[in-house]
């Protein structure tokens, strides 16, 4: 009952340190197809920021993951491009478990055990441009 109690507990711990992904900024019929750059510089035509995606995911997460969620959240609000901000690396903390029983051997005797592991988590934040060109 007690590791069926911990699990639950922990099950409930880790899903609400779930990752995310938000969006502030105003939306546009939604687009197909939303190109990266990593400086403004780089952008050729005429553009405006509408909007700005803020993510915060597991340091474990994988790139591709990342920049496909970046991409979805940005082709969902209309953006034709967006621009890469920076990424931090912020220590959020850490999880730890553990287990434990003991038995009973006649009336005063007991045998017992316990283990645990605690493990850091980091996770990664970053901010980005979501840009809309300008017609014309």
């Amino acid at each position: 009952m007690k590791k069926y109690l911990l699990f639950i507990l922990l099950s409930i711990f880790l899903l609400s340190c779930s990752s995310g992904v938000k969006y502030l900024g105003n939306s546009y019929p939604p687009t197909e197809n939303v190109k990266i750059f990593f400086s403004s510089a780089d952008i050729d035509k005429p553009y405006e920021v509408i909007g700005k995606v803020y993510l915060d995911v597991e340091e474990d997460t994988k790139d591709e993951k990342i920049q496909n969620m970046i991409l979805n959240k940005a082709k969902e609000h209309g953006g034709d491009a967006v621009i890469m901000g920076d990424l931090q690396v912020i220590r959020s903390g850490s999880v730890s478990g553990s287990t434990g029983g003991s038995t009973g051997v006649g009336k005063k005797s007991r045998i017992g055990g316990s283990a645990s592991k605690t493990k850091a988590t980091n996770s990664l934040r970053m901010e980005i441009d979501v840009i809309k060109y300008k017609e014309g």
